[in-house]
């Protein structure tokens, strides 16, 4: 098995169906905004070797594009995918998203993006064998985030499940700060997710750091910034009347936000530092 995808590679397939490849091109981190406008900072921050982009055209058909985004590692790909897609839908690969004229999905260190406008009932099978024949050659796995152990089951929101290692993804779910207040850098492995229902909404942050000096300083960076009269409750009532609690053990951090009660911002960081000891 070939350890990557390029324009040229096996893993590509030059025809599915009545449609076959017609253009090729290769983007790295330097022109990626020639391609995608507005959109690059995504795949930027979680870190990209290439991007090969391919176009297939039929006659009488709406054309194909196929994005193959060879990540820098699995947990990356995960990343993107978690940020691309409101919920995984479809057996393909590790995860994947299927809409009219759309398959996403992302497998080992590959985010595999298919798009075809608008959708026939030919090119819908053509993307769907697409994205089969990749998943195919693609072959291996990757392995999901350690992190993402950590989250409690109970109340869990999977659809809003999204993992990040840079800071410009904090507030993604509810508004935390502008500026790196967790001193997150590309070692941190972090995730964020809803808890509850609509009338109780929590939000959990989880950080699980690479170091624990290096998490101490996150912890109280952020207990400086936004929660500075904390106390050994570890909970404080904010200003909107909500609760807000973090509690560190080691290199992990569990946040949470949002809660009406205390009691319920309190239990929810514990089941996270309960599973972090018992899987850590």
């Amino acid at each position: 098995m070939k350890s990557h995808i390029d324009p040229q590679d096996e893993m590509i397939p030059d025809q599915v169906g009545a449609w076959k490849l017609s253009e090729s091109n290769t983007y790295s981190q330097d022109n990626l905004f020639e391609y995608i406008n507005g959109g690059a900072e995504l795949y930027i921050s979680f870190g990209f070797s290439n991007v090969y982009s391919h176009v297939y055209t039929a006659v009488d058909q709406p054309g194909i594009i196929l994005d193959v985004f060879s990540m820098n590692s699995a947990r990356d790909a995960f990343g993107v995918f978690s940020f691309s897609s409101e919920t995984s839908n479809a057996d393909i690969g590790q995860g994947a998203y299927l809409d009219m004229g759309v398959v996403l999905f992302w497998q080992d260190q590959y985010y595999i993006s298919i798009m075809s406008y608008p959708e026939t009932p030919e090119s819908r099978e053509a993307i769907m064998s697409l994205a089969r024949t990749i998943e195919s050659n693609i072959g291996t796995r990757g392995k999901l985030p350690g992190v993402l152990s950590y989250l409690p089951e109970e109340g869990l929101v999977k659809e809003s499940i999204r993992y990040f290692h840079h800071s410009a993804w904090i507030n993604t779910h509810y508004y935390i700060s502008d500026e790196n207040i967790f001193l997150i850098d590309s070692k941190s492995n972090c995730v964020l997710a809803r808890y509850g229902d609509q009338d109780n909404r929590m939000i959990l942050l989880l950080i699980d750091y690479h170091d624990p000096e290096v998490a101490r300083a996150g912890y109280q960076s952020f207990v400086k910034e936004f929660i500075p009269e904390l106390d050994e409750s570890g909970v404080v009532k904010l200003e909107d009347g909500t609760f807000t609690g973090c509690k560190l053990m080691d290199s992990f951090l569990a946040v949470g936000f949002n809660g009406s009660q205390d009691e319920d911002i309190i239990i929810l960081i514990n089941s996270a530092i309960e599973l972090f000891k018992n899987n850590s």
